[in-house]
């Protein structure tokens, strides 16, 4: 999973645009849009200088130069709109990628944590799997319980090792149940069905 992304420098795109209208654009990712202000670029300016040339053909030179400066002022503007739309897209894109970033990273991070919660749900510690059985075989001694309602929650404790882990070696898991063994709370076809689930 992608930690950080290249970033695009809003001052460069707006450079871009300055040199050449349509290029800030491109560079901050957005193709389509930098080639129609390229073609509106090259459209107008073809279009001004042909009308203004035309136009202040028969004008005296201090009037040309105004009416110039009149007719170049739409193209003046485009110009710089061009300029702010390169340096706005090239911010639009890094907060978008970094909004996306932190979105993978934060479904990263709750995957990881359900994993975590699965494994420690699946995993069996030897305390706990002997504690459970002795809870449930002084319930049966204290005649709380019957024997088919012992025999039957001792079987379903040892039938979870099928899906459950072990967090210690499987030897050791057999050593702790001697103790069972020898007080009666497992006897040798539980010990049996133990070492099969457990290889």
């Amino acid at each position: 999973m992608p930690t950080s992304f290249k970033k695009k420098d809003p001052t460069l795109a707006a450079i871009f645009s300055f040199l050449l209208m349509g290029t800030g654009q491109i560079y901050g990712g957005e193709g389509a849009r930098g080639v129609v202000f390229f073609i509106g670029a090259f459209f107008l300016t073809f279009v001004t200088v042909h009308f203004v040339t035309g136009f202040t053909s028969g004008f005296a030179y201090r009037d040309t130069v105004r009416i110039q400066f009149i007719f170049y002022m739409p193209l003046l503007a485009y110009w710089i709109f061009c300029i702010k739309d390169a340096y706005k897209i090239a911010n639009t894109y890094n907060k978008e990628k970094e909004l996306k970033l932190k979105t993978i990273l934060k479904n990263e991070e709750k995957e990881k944590v359900r994993l975590e919660q699965i494994k420690k749900a699946t995993e069996v510690t030897i305390e706990s799997f002997t504690e459970e059985l002795y809870k449930n075989y002084k319930l049966y001694v204290a005649e709380i319980i019957t024997i088919e309602e012992f025999t039957k929650k001792k079987n379903l404790i040892i039938n979870s090792l099928l899906y459950r882990n072990l967090t210690s070696p499987s030897e050791d898991f057999l050593v702790a149940l001697i103790k069972l063994k020898e007080e009666n709370v497992l006897d040798k076809e539980d010990i049996n069905k133990i070492k099969v689930l457990i290889k």
